[in-house]
């Protein structure tokens, strides 16, 4: 799912809104669990595995560092701060730029979530 460019409707600003704390949320998550397991970094540029391997790989990293955090082992995992980079201005025309199924299911999640 991708934010709209230039949002119209009272639905698409609470969709872009929604968007943007997701994805924070998101960002921040992966950059923890980067740090803390070197097998996520994406230092080669993507895990070296299948896809089927590697979301088993990301789910067992999730589950470690929920147990390790159960267990008070935060030590690792202190958040990286600072500003989240926002994309450069023409990748909103690529982003808007979707399939039209991608595009008719992001507008029928506006209408159902955010109307």
């Amino acid at each position: 799912m991708t934010p709209l460019h230039v949002p119209e409707t009272p639905a698409e600003y609470r969709y872009n809104r929604a968007h943007s704390a997701t994805h924070s949320v998101m960002e921040k998550t992966l950059q923890t669990l980067c740090s803390r397991f070197r097998c996520l970094d994406g230092s080669k540029g993507a895990l070296q595995y299948s896809p089927e391997k590697s979301s088993h790989i990301i789910l067992a990293c999730c589950v470690l560092h929920n147990i390790s955090l159960e267990h008070g082992m935060d030590v690792w995992s202190s958040p990286v701060t600072g500003p989240i980079e926002q994309p450069p201005e023409g990748e909103y025309e690529q982003m808007e730029s979707l399939d039209l199924e991608a595009d008719r299911m992001r507008q029928e999640l506006m209408l159902t979530h955010f109307s």
